[in-house]
């Protein structure tokens, strides 16, 4: 995630917000205190007793804004200068002062997403390990890295055969401990794990036959414009979707057959329709396209 960008807004967003150290009303904020009261050995509910009180914890500025970047997307918090002495502010968690920088992740989030882009790092390859198959449901290939896999769901096996008919080296991906691509999204999910890596002519092609939760979003366009430092195409993501789709609406027309999208070099999304698996294995792995 090539960041750079992002820096120079949001060093101008922090140093728009408000300075608490002297400020004695937003900082404050009422707290509840939660009391549970059971006799033991009686086998009574508990009682729960609420007691509001003129103050909640009390707790950095710092705290709360990294907290709630947290919860939106982690690596925002990497461009933020967190000496700045306002951070050092001495806030309560329920003050509106809290509120208003919880209000100010959200808008530094945006801006990190915005001004941030996907870039393949030449220096540092992924290297393709062994994977965990069972051998009673394994299905083998002859152009594959490892021997065979298992456990594909019946769209992954039909795209995984054509694949291996192209003659090229392959491997499936496993999600959650494979070749990842950071999600540039709001969400707990922080990356992308392709189902299929191809390598044809010095290039890797990253296909995912599940592309469909992608084509609308900023982060699935960014996952489809990877480039190097230099500009040029070292991996290209190709997403496919079952059926006929419109390229302008994004919204499926027809069942039947297979549709695959990139980017375009102006930014455009484009799509190809083919009828069967290996027609649209073949667009995915069409430079051109």
């Amino acid at each position: 995630m090539d960041s750079e960008d992002a820096i120079e807004p949001i060093a101008e967003a922090i140093a728009a917000l408000r300075d608490y150290h002297r400020d004695e009303i937003y900082t404050v904020g009422e707290g509840l205190h939660l009391r549970a009261v059971q006799t033991v050995g009686s086998g009574a509910a508990a009682v729960i007793e609420e007691q509001r009180t003129e103050h909640s914890n009390p707790v950095l500025a710092r705290f709360v804004l990294r907290r709630a970047l947290q919860s939106q997307h982690p690596k925002a918090a990497n461009v933020i200068n967190w000496a700045d002495p306002k951070f050092d502010a001495r806030i309560e968690i329920n003050s509106v002062a809290a509120q208003e920088l919880r209000r100010a992740a959200d808008e530094l989030v945006g801006l990190y997403l915005d001004h941030t882009r996907l870039v393949c790092e030449k220096e540092n390859p992924h290297e393709v390990g062994p994977v965990l198959v069972r051998t009673e449901k394994l299905v083998p290939f002859h152009n594959a890295l490892h021997e065979g896999y298992s456990d594909l769901i019946p769209d992954e096996e039909e795209v995984a055969h054509a694949i291996d008919k192209t003659g090229h080296v392959w491997a499936r991906n496993p999600s959650l401990s494979g070749f990842a691509i950071p999600l540039l999204d709001r969400g707990r999910t922080r990356n992308f794990y392709p189902d299929f890596l191809v390598w044809k002519d010095g290039t890797v092609f990253a296909i995912d036959p599940k592309g469909e939760p992608y084509l609308a979003t900023d982060a699935g366009r960014k996952l489809l414009s990877i480039r190097d430092e230099s500009s040029a195409r070292l991996i290209v993501v190709r997403l496919i979707t079952s059926g006929r789709w419109n390229t302008e609406t994004l919204k499926k027309i027809s069942e039947g057959g297979y549709t695959a999208w990139t980017l375009t070099n102006t930014g455009k999304i484009r799509s190809r329709y083919k009828v069967d698996v290996e027609g649209i294995v073949g667009v995915c792995l069409d430079h051109r396209f």
